[in-house]
């Protein structure tokens, strides 16, 4: 498959076929990538079609084509055969098509591609978020498998430097084919962080604070370190927080714990699950610090911090552990603090600063949303399949 890059004077594809598990109205960080990605490149001029699963819903007036596939969404084996025999099916030109795999569950079916005969593409590029190194590297025949899947494709997106050196460590000839396309801030949410209402004088529930995560209610979110953190505050402080966290609830018995130990700590903890964009827009704008204290698993790293980027065009400011690829999403010491992961007392100091400081505060917020405005879903695009020229 690969085109030696497929140079702009030689590109053999006129269209671009997004294959996904992840897609609206499924939340998370990779469904927001997918979506954005194919509207940037569908305003740079291409013909975009994506492959979703069966429960996918477009954007309105969406301009690309939609094809649900008769699948979960789920990276099981099942799942992955019913995927490629729907693949098989599709009425796709596959002749002049490039093939656009951004996450996990495809590429790890077309790590397959030769044995499933699995349609062969124009041109194929891939998007790499970092957990999917791991997984795909820890045993020896997905690590070759991946290594070849890899090899084949004409251009890699990766979307942090970490994922870059995660990636170059294991395969460093792959080095020509890659290119930097981190997230940016969801074109909706952007357009509410234009429009975001005035912070009221009076919190409704009279804590002056509102500090606010958004993350799904999982170990690796780091979620049990930052309700330490809170616990280690002076108790007259204490008092004055409330924190909140939005996110799907992924595992029932973290979450309880996570209660727990709150009501121990005398915080006052409020789990939100999934919202509405104008309500995340509005909590976003109401709130005080972001709080995003990730871990890194033997599996599983946060690639970039895409939530970080929403925060921070609504100025919100950011405390983060300096983990995988939020290095990136954080100007330490000018959007957000980056805090050493797995210490509990340097991330309550900071958080104890930002709230006793509103001076700081407030210089962090006002140079956040400049920050958040670097980061590009069209340059992505432009990077990922050199269309200058579409067609």
């Amino acid at each position: 498959m690969a085109q030696d890059n497929f140079p702009e004077a030689q590109r053999p594809y006129d269209r671009i076929l997004m294959v996904t598990h992840e897609f609206a109205p499924t939340p998370g960080g990779i469904a927001t990538y997918c979506e954005e990605t194919a509207l940037a490149a569908a305003r740079a001029g291409w013909t975009v079609d994506i492959a979703a699963p069966r429960n996918a819903l477009p954007a309105r007036d969406a301009p690309y084509g939609l094809y649900r596939l008769p699948v979960n969404g789920t990276q099981g084996w099942f799942d992955r055969l019913r995927l490629g025999a729907a693949l098989r099916r599709l009425p796709i030109p596959w002749e002049s098509t490039l093939l656009y795999l951004p996450e996990p569950a495809p590429l790890r079916l077309y790590m397959y591609a030769r044995w499933l005969k699995l349609p062969r593409p124009a041109a194929l590029v891939l998007t790499l978020h970092g957990s999917e190194i791991r997984l795909l590297g820890d045993r020896f025949h997905r690590r070759q498998n991946f290594g070849r899947l890899c090899a084949s494709a004409d251009r890699i997106g990766v979307v942090s430097d970490f994922v870059r050196q995660e990636l170059l460590r294991r395969y460093p000839g792959l080095a020509p084919k890659l290119v930097h396309v981190p997230g940016a801030v969801r074109s909706d949410l952007q357009q509410l962080a234009r429009q975001r209402p005035p912070v009221p004088k009076i919190k409704k529930d009279g804590r002056p604070f509102d500090l606010l995560s958004v993350a799904r209610i999982h170990p690796r979110k780091g979620l049990d370190l930052a309700i330490k953190a809170l616990a280690r505050l002076p108790d007259d402080l204490k008092r004055q927080i409330h924190y909140r966290v939005v996110g799907p609830l992924k595992r029932k018995g973290h979450a309880q714990s996570l209660h727990q130990a709150a009501e121990r700590a005398g915080l006052s903890l409020t789990f939100m699950g999934t919202v509405s964009l104008p309500e995340l827009g509005r909590l976003y704008a109401e709130a005080d610090l972001l709080l995003f204290p990730s871990r890194e698993l033997p599996k599983s790293v946060e690639g970039l911090g895409l939530t970080i980027l929403e925060a921070a065009a609504f100025g919100l400011p950011a405390i983060a552990t300096a983990t995988g690829g939020t290095r990136e999403t954080i100007r330490d010491g000018h959007t957000g603090r980056l805090i050493k992961p797995g210490d509990p007392a340097a991330f309550a100091a900071a958080v104890a600063e930002l709230l006793q400081n509103r001076s700081i505060r407030n210089r962090l917020a006002n140079k956040a949303p400049e920050h958040a405005a670097s980061f590009s879903w069209d340059a992505n695009s432009a990077r990922l399949f050199a269309h200058s020229h579409p067609g």
